[in-house]
């Protein structure tokens, strides 16, 4: 398909010089403004906005970048300016304080509390600034809260135990000891993770002849860099393992793929939801099937057992987080509003309708994997398009549905992109504005699903992606 020829090639050139500069200038604009967009202590209204305006822009100016990658001219060498590009935005962005986001304060909290040989899962910071368990509390854990000055004071939901996975756990610690209480520290070993996943893009699509350009789809996408350099948030910790899983089940070595999937799910579980992926492939051979079962629930069981250690009841965040969390969900709450009709016109008597909604999902989820698992899979292209769709479907129906869940996609977006979901950028910096107009939700979500929709069912936009194979 032809739909980007009519545009000359200076055109192109000018759209993409200008996203990149508008990469740099946000980066620059929240080293200026970072003190003033604080959560819950914004400045201004007009900051505030400027800064969504600003965040959209980009994410347009992205969607057009990525649209003009395979035209982007091969005399000059758009991976190195790619890469350049990437780096250097996030260098600017490091020493800066996270804008509009809290969740860090957790993480060096429990990074301190695990380095400090304490099970992370065993208190709520509540419980740690206020006494409440003075006889049963570590003293040094006291200690602690006293050195961390205010973060333990201003975690969110402090009533609540962490929900952050074992693993993540070890990476807080770490930072820790190198940097106590520094998020810029963390934010050092989130660029040396982000590092190693441009390396496992560009080794992947080298090794499967694919446009190496499609590297910017992660590497210079705003909702990354914003997520992870600006907010700070640790799914990128997840991010190497899941895909060096990926690495490893193209190439049929799937106890490695299971391993790397295994330790991908202790950072945080969503990766789980490949695993059966795997059990799919291996299914005519039970003893191979067995040894992954074995080798995969092992580790994770392992890794989970500081979290069955402690008392697994209502304040622990991982059982609040399965039966009650919900944010930014465009399809589960036309779900939730629809079941809620169903009851009140009498069709049927549910006493919790979340809780129906929730069981809903998961089946509608298991339906679809199920569809997708069936797929005949002719070559690699088609297991890129399968990673693509069960991650990519697990985030459209989730209850939570954060921009930095988003970034759980991006990866296996390199390898099978998709115009619906390079609409996001554009959609997401939405998401903080959610606050004074509660259908920005729907207006996030619902193009992108209608045009997700239309992709599988039509190849109209493939041409865009797909003309050439290699750089």
């Amino acid at each position: 398909m032809k739909i980007l020829d009519p545009l000359k090639p200076k055109i192109i050139l000018l759209i993409s010089a200008f996203f990149l500069v508008s990469l740099l200038i946000y980066s620059i604009f929240i080293v200026v403004f970072d003190s003033d967009l604080l959560l819950k202590n914004v400045s201004s209204k007009e900051i505030y906005f400027n800064y969504v305006y600003l965040r959209i822009l980009i994410g347009i100016l992205f969607l057009a970048f990525s649209l003009f990658l395979l035209k982007l001219s091969r005399k000059t060498n758009w991976l190195s300016i790619i890469i350049t590009t990437g780096i250097i935005v996030r260098i600017i962005l490091i020493p800066t304080f996270p804008v509009i986001e809290d969740d860090f304060y957790r993480y060096l909290w429990d990074g301190a509390v695990t380095a400090n040989g304490i099970n992370p899962y065993e208190f709520a910071p509540e419980d740690v600034y206020k006494k409440t368990l003075i006889d049963e509390v570590p003293p040094q854990i006291y200690e602690l809260a006293n050195e961390s000055g205010d973060v333990v004071k201003k975690i969110n939901h402090p009533h609540i135990r962490t929900i952050y996975p074992p693993f993540a756990q070890i990476i807080f610690a770490f930072s820790y000891l190198i940097f106590p209480w520094k998020i810029w520290g963390l934010k050092i070993v989130m660029l040396l993770f982000d590092l190693w996943i441009l390396y496992l893009l560009y080794s992947i699509l080298k090794e499967h002849k694919k446009t190496l350009l499609f590297i910017a789809i992660y590497w210079l996408n705003p909702i990354v860099i914003h997520e992870f350099f600006s907010s700070a948030h640790m799914d990128i910790f997840v991010l190497p393992f899941a895909l060096l899983s990926l690495k490893y089940f193209l190439r049929q070595k799937y106890i490695l793929s299971s391993v790397f999937l295994a330790i991908a799910t202790g950072f945080k579980i969503w990766p789980a939801v490949f695993f059966p992926l795997i059990l799919w492939n291996l299914w005519q051979d039970k003893k191979e099937l067995i040894k992954n079962l074995l080798v995969f629930g092992s580790i994770t069981a392992a890794s989970f057992i500081p979290v069955v250690l402690t008392k697994i009841d209502k304040s622990l965040g991982f059982v609040i987080y399965a039966g009650n969390w919900y944010n930014n969900d465009a399809f589960f709450r036309s779900l939730h509003w629809f079941i809620k009709q169903i009851k009140l016109i009498g069709l049927a008597n549910f006493d919790c309708t979340a809780c129906i909604a929730r069981w809903s999902l998961i089946l509608i989820f298991s339906v679809i994997l199920f569809f997708i698992l069936r797929i005949k899979s002719k070559n690699n292209d088609n297991y890129f398009e399968k990673f693509l769709l069960i991650i990519a479907i697990f985030f459209l129906i989730s209850p939570t549905q954060f921009p930095w869940y988003f970034t759980w996609v991006v990866p296996f977006l390199v390898f099978r992109p998709k115009v619906s979901l390079l609409l996001y950028p554009a959609l997401l910096p939405l998401y903080i504005l959610n606050y004074f107009w509660e259908y920005f939700v729907f207006v996030q979500h619902v193009p992108v699903i209608i045009l997700f929709l239309f992709e599988l069912k039509s190849r109209k936009f493939e041409g865009l992606f797909y003309s050439l194979k290699t750089v």
